[in-house]
């Protein structure tokens, strides 16, 4: 702008640079000196203002610009004559519309609009207001741009114009809950005694929005006079401090005259500096249909009470006769349902009673068979015993014979033979032998002797026994089970002789013994132990086994008919119930102590005769 001025200047006093260094004509020249002050003035003044000033020609290339605008375009005074103002738009300018603006310009029009600027050599976009007119400068038409920055205002305006977004939304959002809820809200001053209703406040009894003021008076002039000293006293309870928050139910007048129910709530918000209280927020909630649903639930329930009054009058009568019919029918069910038990366990203990007998006859047929064979090798060891010992002292006396009489040929063949035959060794072992065959004998007539013992579980007679010899034959019965991995530890009385049924006790015992070993996984001991109080009649038997003991539940069952820990199809649940039923036959008794992980117990009590 100052080189404009400079040049304006010659141009008025029509003189070179000579001659304007000379002080020629007095007066002109104090004109230009007071032009030239005041041209500074203006030009400190455009340089200070806050809005950008720009020259152009009228085809919109720039001519001058002040600092304010070499700021918000980021250009400087060497770069001016390259840049206009039309082409420091942004991308997707309205282009056409921008160049019938600037035409209305150079039409003498004052145009004010807003633009989005893109900054020189930068991707920078700036929000300005431009105002444009047309001027004179240097005798030549211009158009001055007044340039006014507002980015930070568009930016404010684009948050404001979100956040009214939100809150319309919010708000428009919360409308429709609060219409889906049926639900009004009221906000009561306490302290300046002022109210304000919602418009759902009117609009839920048939009003238009404060088609009546928001005030306490109001509200008490529409609730019904039976309900208004309940809520006065509800809501003062309140106010003075008894409850933090109160609800109740009552009446309200609709604009057409009708009543509707309303639930009003309410809770203290805001308190004073005394404590007292100054703000209360609350709700009203239309519970009309509700309440006619209750009244119709009401008149109901009275007509059904009358109605079941006189049903149970006339029921009673027919229920005191079904009364004393139900009894008897119920002591008869319990009667047959007992008798079925006891009748179902009988049947499976005779059906088990059957087999043990089937298995008796066998089991005594088998022991016939096997003894007699037996009998015959027993006698036949015996005379072989004897024999074998004559036959072995008639060689020794040949032999004696032969070295006394003989001579050396007879001496070399009697050697010969020895070493052929090895007839020093052959007769030493014939005596281990025998001894061998004798101790398999034994054991043979052993087991034969324990399963006569069990072929008598049919025999109803009872039978003066000794109890170790039973113990023993069982014992050898299950030795395949235990033996190698269970020590056997045995304490008998001396007189361990009882009056019983030799095959049921025989029974018993396999059965309480035979636990006692699958209860034993690994290595372990049984302890069985015999003790007789003649003063008492009493003899008692005692099986103990270190094996993986019961837990109290399962202990509590074991005399249980078909009750059975094992596996199904390894274990009929009968035989400690068989074992109950054999005590039972003898008059006895039996105890079981257990201790899970650390072994079990039973003690059998008998009489002794």
């Amino acid at each position: 702008m100052q080189e404009n001025w400079e040049e304006y200047r010659r141009r008025i006093i029509g003189l070179g640079e000579s001659s304007m260094k000379k002080s020629y004509y007095p007066e002109l020249q104090k004109k230009i000196e007071d032009l030239e002050e005041n041209q500074k003035n203006l030009n400190a003044i455009v340089s200070s203002i806050s809005d950008g000033i720009v020259i152009h020609n009228q085809k919109g290339e720039i001519i001058s610009l002040n600092k304010r605008a070499q700021e918000l375009f980021n250009l400087n005074d060497n770069e001016v004559s390259h840049y206009s103002l039309l082409n420091l738009h942004v991308d997707g300018c309205n282009y056409s519309e921008l160049i019938k603006i600037w035409e209305n310009v150079v039409n003498g029009n004052h145009i004010e609009i807003d633009w989005c600027v893109k900054q020189a050599h930068t991707a920078s976009e700036i929000f300005v207001q431009l105002s444009l007119n047309k001027i004179f400068w240097n005798n030549k038409h211009a158009i001055i741009a007044v340039v006014r920055d507002f980015t930070e205002r568009k930016k404010f305006e684009k948050q404001l114009i979100e956040a009214r977004e939100k809150a319309e939304k919010s708000e428009e959002r919360y409308n429709i809950a609060m219409t889906a809820v049926n639900e009004a809200i009221w906000d009561w001053n306490v302290k300046e005694s002022l109210t304000y209703f919602d418009s759902r406040y009117y609009t839920i009894a048939g009003y238009e929005p404060n088609e009546f003021p928001s005030d306490f008076n109001e509200w008490i002039k529409r609730v019904h006079k039976d309900d208004i000293d309940e809520c006065l006293t509800t809501i003062e309870n309140t106010v003075v401090g008894k409850t933090e928050n109160f609800e109740i139910e009552f009446r309200f007048v609709r604009k057409n005259g009708d009543w509707m129910w309303l639930r009003g709530k309410g809770k203290i918000v805001e308190r004073d500096e005394n404590g007292k209280v100054a703000r209360m927020i609350g709700t009203h909630t239309d519970i009309t249909d509700k309440k006619n649903l209750e009244i119709e639930l009401i008149e109901h329930k009275e007509n059904l009470e009358l109605l079941v009054k006189e049903r149970t009058e006339e029921l009673e009568a027919a229920n005191e006769e079904l009364v004393s019919i139900n009894e008897e029918l119920f002591d008869q069910r319990n009667e047959l349902e007992t008798t079925l038990e006891r009748l179902h366990a009988t049947q499976n203990q005779l059906i088990q009673s059957e087999k043990m007998a089937s298995i008796g006859i066998l089991t005594a047929g088998i022991a016939h068979e096997i003894n007699n064979p037996v009998n015959f090798i027993s006698s036949g060891v015996v005379g072989l015993e004897l024999l074998t010992s004559k036959l072995i002292a008639a060689i020794k006396e040949y032999v004696e014979v032969s070295r006394t009489i003989g001579n050396e040929e007879t001496d070399r063949l009697l050697i010969e033979i020895d070493t052929k035959y090895d007839v020093r060794k052959s007769i030493e072992n014939i005596s281990n032998i025998l001894k061998a065959i004798q101790t398999g004998v034994e054991r043979t007539t052993a087991i034969v002797k324990g399963l006569r013992t069990f072929s008598r579980m049919d025999n109803e007679t009872k039978t003066t026994i000794k109890v170790s010899e039973l113990i023993n034959s069982t014992l050898t019965i299950l030795f395949n089970k235990y033996k190698n991995r269970i020590e056997i530890q045995t304490t008998f009385e001396a007189n361990d002789e009882i009056l019983c049924f030799p095959g049921k006790l025989g029974q018993l015992l396999l059965n309480i013994i035979l636990n006692a070993i699958q209860a034993i996984e690994a290595n372990g001991i049984i302890s069985i132990e015999t003790l007789r109080n003649d003063k008492k009649n009493i003899f008692t038997i005692k099986v103990y086994d270190n094996g993986k003991g019961m837990p109290v539940e399962i202990l509590k069952k074991i005399f249980d008919p078909f009750f059975t820990t094992k596996p199904v199809g390894q274990g009929t649940g009968l035989g400690l119930s068989l074992v109950h039923g054999i005590i039972n036959d003898h008059n006895g008794d039996i105890k079981v102590k257990s201790s899970e992980g650390k072994g079990t117990e039973f003690t059998i009590t008998l009489p002794i005769n």
